[in-house]
């Protein structure tokens, strides 16, 4: 196409397409032709180079694809083989558990038999050891006390006779199920009498049990009394005293006591103190009406001033203002009955505290018992039920013992508040009652205060 319109460039001017030249036209014509054949050449050679990269590009894609595939083989392998390590792990995990819980389950089944042989004299030489030298040497001990508790065999020993004297001798004791006293002095087959004692009730064994005893072998039948092992029925009947009880319950337990110790002090104190005023308000209160009736004002003065105390004060404050007018009398009792009451109260308030703090000790106590106990259970585990008790007891006796100060400190500060409230009505009825003796007086000798001017009145109260 270019060389053809190069060509008509070249000839246009020339003037030869313009008279029909065919000669001109076929050349034209021929070079259109060899211009569409290569154009055609150049069409078929794109044609071909577009099919090869085609065919390239479809076989780079399937080569993608089969690496997609093998690499998804690939890791869907790795994510089954982390499943499986997973597992595994989880199964170390749960082995490693197990195990610890074993050798935890073991370690407190060593303490409690460590224990068991102690109380029945076999001691342990190393309870430090290895788990594995302590279990040998635990299974021998107990091997050798089940052989002797399992052998007939005589040992000496105390017991009780029919008429209740103890006495010493030899005792035939057939594993730990009977026992026979081979005397001296009175002896034959013996039973439990309490405590891990023995006592003897048939008298007639006496000859067999010296005859096994001397002999080793007896010609009869050898009457015996069973029962159960008395360390057993020791243990049982052992029984804790009360500073016993105390120590298990903890520190906690001492601050509750010294606050229970505190509360008797005081209780101890205001029932002296109050009895002391009690007693003195009809006494003191029936001299000084007696001098009033008699017209003796300074007899009853003092009397008051003979006698301190909050009621003498009260009444000494109803003396001195005799002379006001009545309401303002009546306001200096009752001032002076207030100003009394913080004595006759004092302390109270210091109860109402320690009841009200003992059984939060106490609570408090409870929660520190119960910790140490689930520390005991991490450590331990839940084998022995004995490793437990120290927590559980710790947590039952603080919560006892809080409850025990607070109930009684509570209902001793009710009947003290009580008790004040009795006095203080008593004091102002017996201030009450010489107010109604100072103003009949004074009616019946006309000795009256409405003439009393406001500077009088004032000078009397403050003297008063």
């Amino acid at each position: 196409m270019r060389k053809w319109l190069v060509v008509w460039v070249v000839l246009a001017p020339s003037g030869a397409l313009a008279s029909g030249d065919t000669k001109g036209q076929s050349e034209l014509e021929r070079a259109y032709r060899e211009e569409l054949a290569q154009l055609e050449s150049e069409r078929q050679a794109m044609k071909r180079e577009l099919e090869g990269l085609r065919e390239q590009t479809t076989a780079m894609k399937a080569q993608k694809q089969a690496e997609i595939e093998r690499l998804g083989n690939t890791l869907m392998a790795i994510r089954v083989q982390a499943d499986d390590l997973e597992a595994e792990l989880e199964g170390v995990d749960r082995r490693e558990e197990l195990q610890s819980s074993h050798q935890q389950l073991l370690e407190s089944t060593l303490d409690q038999a460590v224990e068991t042989l102690g109380r029945h004299g076999m001691s342990v030489s190393d309870k430090e050891a290895a788990p594995d030298v302590l279990l040998g040497e635990v299974f021998r001990r107990g091997a050798a006390l089940v052989q002797q508790w399992s052998s007939t065999r005589a040992e000496e020993g105390t017991y009780f006779t029919t008429d209740g004297r103890e006495q010493s001798g030899t005792v035939l004791r057939i594993g730990r199920i009977a026992a026979l006293a081979a005397g001296p002095g009175e002896g034959g087959t013996l039973a439990p009498a309490g405590g891990g004692n023995l006592k003897v009730v048939d008298p007639g064994g006496l000859a067999l049990a010296k005859e096994a005893v001397e002999n080793g072998k007896v010609s009869g039948i050898l009457p015996v009394f069973l029962f159960d092992p008395l360390v057993r029925s020791k243990t049982a009947g052992a029984k804790q005293d009360i500073l016993q009880h105390l120590e298990s319950g903890g520190i906690i337990v001492w601050p509750i006591v010294a606050l229970g110790l505190l509360a008797f002090l005081i209780t101890l104190e205001r029932i002296y103190t109050l009895r002391r005023v009690h007693r003195s308000v009809d006494r003191l209160t029936g001299r000084v009406f007696d001098a009033i009736k008699n017209g003796d004002w300074d007899g009853a003065v003092e009397h008051c001033r003979r006698r301190p105390g909050a009621v003498s004060r009260v009444l000494l404050t109803a003396l001195k203002n005799r002379r006001l007018e009545r309401t303002v009398f009546e306001d200096a009792v009752n001032e002076a009955i207030i100003a009394e009451l913080p004595r006759l109260e004092r302390f109270l308030s210091a109860l109402r505290v320690v009841a009200a703090v003992a059984p939060l000790l106490g609570l408090l106590g409870t929660v520190t018992g119960m910790i140490s106990t689930f520390d005991v259970i991490t450590v331990h585990g839940t084998g022995d039920p004995k490793l437990l008790s120290g927590g559980i007891s710790e947590a039952l006796v603080t919560t006892e013992v809080g409850l025990i100060v607070a109930i009684p400190v509570l209902l001793i500060h009710a009947v003290l508040s009580s008790a004040v409230d009795h006095i203080t009505g008593d004091m102002e009825r017996n201030a009450l009652g010489i107010s109604r003796a100072i103003y009949g007086n004074h009616r019946a000798t006309g000795e009256g205060t409405s003439d009393m001017t406001a500077a009088k009145r004032n000078v009397a109260f403050q003297e008063g």
